[in-house]
């Protein structure tokens, strides 16, 4: 397996950091980067003066998750690695997740593809919640019957040209990462968005697994939620 690193974003991460380096063996490189970063920052000088706009754009916890993932991205190039796991501080292993993820990043490094979403946002539609029963019909229920009960009996399986609007666990090489730097943040629209727009285009490679490596907790405050988008 080629070398990659752990890229934890968020001020409390210890929690995600210690699940996932129970799970791999080969314990990579494991570096913090700050969600919310001071304002002496230039990135953060460029999203003061895009709130001057009338067209501003989003909000300063958005405009902080995309500094963020940014600095991420910048801390792969410095390290020297191919890849990187860049995971948020809400992020957390599901028990699928704790199965297969080492054997799948080991896969993944030869497959060619630029960027993987590890996770999902949306809660277990099979739970017999109030806000889940809001969401049912036959086609999501059907599909998160064949995610959660059927597919998890077998290694993760892809579906390209998909990059949910979350980006809490994705798996990203080298070469991505420097040409995603090489766009001048607009603070137009929060980092998911903008990587589910780069997901699109068939020849950047991009792919979501279908049965979740990785959730969002529902215990901790989304700090871009917190903050505003």
């Amino acid at each position: 397996m080629e070398k990659f690193c752990l890229i934890l974003i968020g001020d409390s991460s210890r929690k995600v950091e210690s699940d996932v380096l129970k799970v791999l063996n080969k314990q990579p490189l494991a570096r913090h980067i700050s969600f919310i970063s001071s304002v002496e920052q230039p990135e953060w000088a460029e999203w003061m003066k895009a709130k001057q706009r009338s067209m501003a754009g989003i909000g300063e916890g958005a405009a902080g998750c995309l500094i963020a993932h940014r600095r991420a991205w910048a801390l792969l190039l410095a390290e020297g690695f191919e890849h990187a796991l860049i995971l948020e501080s809400d992020a957390r292993l599901t028990k699928y997740g704790k199965k297969h993820l080492e054997n799948f990043i080991s896969n993944l490094t030869g497959d060619g593809m630029n960027i993987v979403h590890f996770g999902t946002h949306e809660s277990n539609l099979l739970i017999p919640r109030l806000g889940n029963c809001l969401r049912w019909s036959l086609r999501n229920v059907t599909r998160e019957f064949l995610d959660r009960c059927i597919l998890k009996f077998i290694s993760p399986v892809l579906v390209v040209r998909k990059f949910p609007f979350s980006t809490h666990a994705y798996f990203i090489n080298l070469k991505t990462a420097r040409e995603l730097l090489e766009i001048p943040p607009n603070f137009l629209a929060p980092i998911d968005v903008l990587l589910n727009a780069y997901s699109q285009v068939r020849a950047n490679r991009v792919a979501a697994v279908r049965t979740p490596l990785f959730v969002q907790s529902l215990n901790s405050e989304s700090l871009t939620r917190k903050f505003g988008r």
